[in-house]
């Protein structure tokens, strides 16, 4: 935004609107949610102070004060769902994930907007403490997704849900994805398979289709062979 801005007769309207009852910094960023724009924190308070607007903010930034035209009324799973996947994840790639899980067409300025309505922050660091809640997801990497268990302590995502619904996982198995998305970590799409039968699965030709099925069982008899063929070896090296 350059630094000296003409502002239209509807910015002028939302800032006269929103200006009384937050601090210049929040107008400035509910300003840019709103118009796409950047303004800072100090030209919102040149633009107030030269049209005599006053502020009336003790600084606090109060849930549901302020409403726009058109907002998306937010269901609680859908509440639930940012809350959750905000702190790792840019309000670009939530904005995305949550139209894929909703089948909205909510813009990227709505999701910054209900953000900063409900003091929800980004995190820059993977393991902030106590600071975000146990149940939080993070991208732990580019292919893999962790969730937070305890203070301090991130697990990979589909080790943690295959863990809860069919226990530990054997020391020497791995997890497979079967449609090939390492970041789709529900149950029904996680296949546990030796380790030793990795490189028999990879250089199958049907492993990784668009049949989750198919790949399900060719994962599963290229590791039956690869486990016959060891147990085999192990046989005739004792004999």
């Amino acid at each position: 935004m350059a630094k000296y801005h003409r502002y239209t007769d509807e910015q002028h309207a939302f800032i006269v609107k929103h200006q009384a009852d937050i601090p210049r910094k929040e107008l400035a960023e509910l300003f840019n949610a709103e118009f796409g724009t950047e303004a800072t924190t100090s030209m919102m308070n040149a633009y107030c102070r030269t049209r005599k607007l006053k502020s009336n903010s003790t600084g606090r930034f109060d849930i549901g004060r302020y409403s726009r035209k058109g907002a998306h009324t937010y269901t609680t799973e859908q509440r639930a769902f940012i809350k959750k996947h905000q702190a790792f994840n840019t309000r670009k790639a939530l904005v995305k994930m949550f139209n894929t899980r909703f089948g909205t067409n909510l813009s990227k300025n709505q999701i910054v907007w209900y953000c900063l309505v409900h003091k929800l922050k980004r995190y820059n660091n993977a393991n902030p403490g106590s600071e975000v809640p146990i149940g939080s997801v993070h991208k732990g990497g580019k292919q893999q997704l962790h969730i937070k268990i305890a203070k301090d302590e991130w697990v990979p995502l589909h080790r943690h849900n295959y863990e809860k619904e069919y226990g530990p996982l054997p020391q020497d198995h791995t997890i497979r994805f079967l449609d090939g998305d390492s970041f789709n970590c529900e149950v029904s799409n996680l296949l546990a398979v030796p380790r030793s039968a990795q490189g028999a699965i990879n250089a199958t030709k049907t492993y990784k289709t668009e049949n989750t099925e198919l790949n399900k069982a060719t994962m599963l008899t290229a590791a039956l062979s690869t486990v016959v063929k060891r147990n085999s070896e192990t046989h005739h090296a004792k004999t």
